[in-house]
């Protein structure tokens, strides 16, 4: 698919400074505190349901053979003019009470780790995120890289192995979002991450849900999206993220370093590979708990110091913003070790649309 510039839509360079300027507080603890799930959803194109409710893990017998994964959708086209709609919708819907001024930062899993990546000495690519202050609250809306979201150039199956191993999400939705909530080196953070399945409730004999169901009738807002209450709040011990690969010579209880960031940023306890021989047929499945097994912990051990780095480097965006009188702008965090700031030109819309300023306003 086509490739956007992480420069597109920016016009006047407002900021800079360089990765060198970031000095973390090295005594910060880093590791989550206080966490909690505020709200849950379904996401269709023109639909919210909440709290909705993950896909169930279905087995299947093995050997399978699964076809290649259609070319990837680029997940800027979903709820394009404001990535966090149906989440700020959500939350009203299954935390009434909350307040936005109780977070520092309110995101998407995937510029987290876009701003770890940021801090590895072998990232060579730009990245871009654009943010928005409100009333006192960052607000991170969905990047992208310097690299887009091209295909790659090896068929990959975990799409459709998904589908296959996962019972189909309600009427009109094409994915499952959960929201985690934590303390952050000092920081109050609420992040957003799509859920690829949970365990059903025989599973060990072990509740699957804080059974609450909810059917209302939907209501539109001013942006299209139907609002729906209804589905099942899941517990957090039984949230999965599913990934293929081929095997690795380090064995099937090998973890991907690519996939430890992605579990630890949204507290994700269970890992489910399926093993394919690169021409879509599986043979075998492992799952781990990386909580219970130490593999998250271990990894914020060896990573600390980057975690800080993130730390501090979400604290001097808000600073930047804080002093600014443009509160919405473009941050590119440039290969060469620069974050940069932009103002957006006036053809990219891209904010808080007004009702949900309004509904969020400080009273």
């Amino acid at each position: 698919m086509p490739q956007d510039s992480v420069y597109k839509g920016t016009s006047e360079l407002l900021h800079e400074f360089a990765i060198t300027d970031i000095l973390p507080d090295r005594n910060c603890s880093v590791t989550p505190q206080d966490a909690f799930h505020p709200t849950s959803y379904d996401l269709g194109p023109d639909r919210v349901v909440a709290p909705g409710a993950p896909p169930v893990w279905r087995p299947q017998h093995l050997p399978i053979v699964i076809p290649a994964d259609e070319p990837a959708a680029d997940p800027r086209n979903v709820l394009s003019s404001c990535p966090l709609d149906a989440l700020l919708r959500a939350l009203k819907i299954t935390s009434p009470d909350l307040s936005l001024d109780q977070f520092d930062l309110v995101t998407d899993r995937k510029n987290l780790r876009a701003l770890l990546s940021f801090f590895r000495p072998q990232n060579q690519e730009s990245h871009r995120i654009d943010a928005e202050l409100f009333q006192g609250t960052l607000l991170f809306y969905l990047g992208w890289s310097a690299w887009g979201y091209s295909d790659p150039q090896w068929n990959t199956y975990g799409v459709n192995f998904e589908r296959r191993f996962t019972s189909p999400l309600s009427n009109g939705a094409i994915q499952h979002n959960r929201v985690i909530a934590y303390g952050f080196g000092g920081l109050n953070v609420m992040v957003k991450y799509q859920v690829d399945a949970c365990l059903p409730a025989s599973w060990k004999a072990s509740p699957m849900v804080a059974v609450h169901e909810h059917s209302t009738p939907a209501f539109t807002t001013p942006t299209g999206l139907h609002v729906i209450q209804s589905g099942r709040k899941v517990s957090s011990e039984k949230i999965v993220e599913i990934k293929t690969c081929r095997p690795n010579r380090k064995g099937l209880h090998w973890i991907s370093p690519r996939s430890l960031p992605q579990l630890w940023f949204s507290q994700t306890p269970l890992l489910i590979t399926g093993y394919h021989d690169g021409a879509g047929r599986f043979s075998s499945i492992m799952g781990i708990n990386v909580m219970q097994s130490g593999a998250l912990k271990q990894w914020e051990g060896e990573h600390t110091l980057a975690l800080q780095k993130v730390v501090r480097l979400i604290e001097m965006i808000k600073e930047h913003l804080t002093r600014s009188p443009i509160k919405r702008q473009a941050i590119v965090l440039e290969k060469g070790g620069f974050v940069k700031f932009y103002s957006l030109d006036g053809v990219y819309d891209t904010g808080l649309p007004a009702d949900l300023r309004q509904v969020w306003a400080k009273t």
